[in-house]
């Protein structure tokens, strides 16, 4: 009995020190994740650009200009560590919905060129330009975590 009694008080011990060292290795790894992703985001919007300057006419549109990466974050309903690329501002345009004049943000004009509208064809861009930053992005990744980690 007194043996079991041992390798219960070794296992209780075990798992508190288990506890208490994943905690501070979850917010090692969790500093290191927003790292990583804060670090590669620059090349994935690097990427959008000159793949947008490939498509769009004005090679000096506003639209292309003011992409820009968000700050990596946790996703409170996912769980996830996310970043997120979009364009931020509008254009001096405007367009009519149900007779009332509504600006035209830069959001707006890269989806239509994403997926068209009845006047105008769809050139799809994102997957393009995901696919274009896919390696760099996760060598970046990779980079960072090797010098956390290591």
């Amino acid at each position: 009995m007194a043996r079991c009694e041992t390798i219960n008080d070794q296992y209780v011990s075990n798992n508190y020190m288990t506890v208490f060292d994943n905690a501070m290795f979850d917010s090692q790894l969790e500093d290191t994740i927003i790292e990583m992703l804060d670090e590669s985001a620059p090349l994935l919007v690097n990427t959008m650009k000159s793949t947008l300057k490939g498509i769009v006419k004005d090679k000096s549109s506003n639209a292309i200009k003011n992409i820009k990466a968000s700050k990596a974050r946790k996703s409170k309903k996912t769980g996830n560590y996310i970043v997120v690329a979009h364009t931020t501002g509008r254009t001096n345009h405007y367009y009519y919905n149900n007779g009332k004049r509504v600006p035209v943000y830069h959001d707006d004009a890269l989806k239509w060129l994403e997926y068209g509208t009845e006047k105008q064809p769809p050139r799809p861009w994102v997957e393009k330009s995901t696919r274009h930053a896919e390696r760099a992005v996760l060598a970046k990744m990779q980079a960072v975590y090797d010098s956390k980690i290591r």
